[in-house]
């Protein structure tokens, strides 16, 4: 049985995933700007220096993820759900690497347990079918696991720095892990030589080098932007945005442990569906995230989680993801911030219940039994009405409609307003001469937009959010939570 539970473990999170994908996968403006940049290589191949911007504050991400996601995208001949199975595999894997990593640092049955919370935990699904940002909870384990791993060899530096690079290309929220790194590099520093000292800065260099490349033909733009933030944080009358992430937080130490079934996935995993009053956002019972939250402090004020290395390491990496996100002025109180602390938090949950006596164990495998079980209830009955199956299929419809002519194409809605229907209309459909997607995404594709006049205009809106229209519109589809209005001029 032992040697069987993470095969049983990593097959449950691939099905649990994979099966799912194609129905609950969102497709929001994250993705769609990955997928435009993906699609200006694949039309006409060049280099690309940046990425998607992060955050509203003129810095950029590099470009290495939108590079691995260009193959798939020309493969699948632009079809987005191609990001939704790599996320899922990303999950998968990260899955693996739990378990190894948890067994690794402490044994066999912190890995089996650590590996269970993140397989099954129904928003960390969710997030992992989503296309955007991909990989964070990954590279967070694997930078772990890298500095760990440096006690047994100086090398390990080299792995950690390659993959601390690629944060810059993925998203933000671990770069301060780098404070963990100087701290176990002052440790470890009768192994720093020059040769992997070096080598380390090295793979560093070549991870940030289309960002340096940026920075050198745009006046270090990239660089600077952090600190022109900084400086409007001094502005006076400025609202304090802690209470606002306290709360985000300690709702997210029950969110990852439970969410209610027959809910829709998209309203719990977007920004903007967490502050609609018709969303189906759930906040988490008030007794559960206390419970998350008191097991956290129990294992950060725990002594022995301060003088064993092991269980040091896992706490300031976590710390360092948790408390720049409850400090920050200038992020949103989104829980997907913490996507790079759910993995570490597992481990802590694994390491507090194999320390338990046999009799209190007993009683957290139930629990742990019961999680799993509710879970798996909550993703096989999530609702799709916002998924990109649900999408497609409006797009058949309103195609049937509107045929070879032209039309002109808006997104309405509440926290569905922004869906990336023109890039979908491309894709399942033909696409229009103009779009609402214009606005943010044109200079991506100048020459597809016309001002020309056109027989339609079709309106895609969020089917439960009242809406205004010319009364000559007339409605010829609906589909999951979308419906489709359509003029004649």
């Amino acid at each position: 049985m032992k040697k069987y539970a993470p095969f049983v473990i990593l097959v449950s999170a691939f099905v649990l995933r994979f099966a799912t994908v194609g129905n609950l996968m969102t497709f929001t403006p994250d993705e769609v700007y990955q997928a435009y940049l993906a699609r200006t290589i694949i039309s006409d191949f060049h280099i690309i220096w940046i990425g998607i911007s992060a955050g509203s504050f003129g810095m950029f991400l590099g470009p290495f993820w939108i590079y691995v996601l260009t193959p798939l995208l020309y493969l699948s001949k632009g079809d987005p759900i191609v990001m939704g199975y790599l996320g899922a595999f990303l999950g998968v894997l990260t899955t693996y690497v739990l378990f190894w990593l948890g067994k690794t640092m402490f044994n066999w049955r912190v890995g089996v347990i650590a590996s269970i919370f993140y397989s099954f935990s129904a928003l960390i699904v969710y997030y992992d079918q989503k296309g955007y940002p991909s990989g964070v909870s990954l590279l967070s384990v694997l930078m772990l696991a890298s500095l760990y791993l440096t006690k047994r060899s100086a090398y390990w530096w080299i792995a950690f720095a390659f993959v601390y690079g690629f944060i810059f290309h993925v998203h933000l929220s671990l770069a301060l892990l780098a404070l963990v790194a100087m701290y176990i590099a002052y440790l470890r520093r009768q192994q720093l030589n020059f040769k992997i000292i070096f080598l380390s800065f090295s793979a560093l260099v070549i991870m940030l080098s289309p960002l340096i490349v940026f920075d050198y033909f745009h006046k270090a733009s990239n660089v600077l932007a952090p600190l022109k933030l900084i400086s409007t944080l001094s502005e006076k009358g400025r609202q304090s945005q802690i209470p606002y992430h306290l709360q985000s937080t300690f709702d997210s130490f029950g969110r990852v442990l439970f969410l209610p079934a027959y809910k829709n996935n998209a309203d719990e995993i977007l920004y903007a569906c967490t502050k609609s009053q018709s969303s189906t956002f759930s906040k988490p019972p008030f007794l559960i995230a206390l419970f998350g939250s008191v097991l956290f402090f129990v294992f950060c004020f725990s002594k022995n989680s301060w003088k064993q290395e092991n269980k040091r390491l896992i706490l300031l990496s976590s710390l360092v993801v948790i408390v720049p996100y409850v400090m920050s002025q200038f992020i949103n109180p989104y829980e997907y911030y913490l996507l790079g602390f759910f993995p570490l938090y597992f481990l802590m949950l694994a390491v507090l219940i194999e320390k338990l006596k046999l009799k209190f164990r007993f009683i957290a495998y139930l629990a742990l039994s019961i999680f799993v079980c509710i879970n798996v209830f909550t993703v096989t009955t999530a609702r799709n009405d916002f998924g990109l199956a649900a999408k497609k299929k409006l797009i058949t419809k309103t195609m049937q409609v509107v045929g070879q002519d032209s039309f002109e194409l808006t997104g309405m809605g509440d926290c569905h307003k922004y869906e990336g229907w023109r890039y979908l209309f491309s894709v399942y459909g033909t696409s229009p001469q103009r779009s609402s997607e214009d606005n943010d995404f044109a200079w991506l594709y100048k020459d597809e937009v016309s001002s020309q006049p056109v027989k339609y205009s079709v309106v895609v809106s969020e089917t439960r959010q009242s809406l205004v229209l010319n009364s000559k519109y007339k409605l010829i589809a609906q589909e999951g939570g979308f419906s489709a209005y359509i003029l004649e001029y």
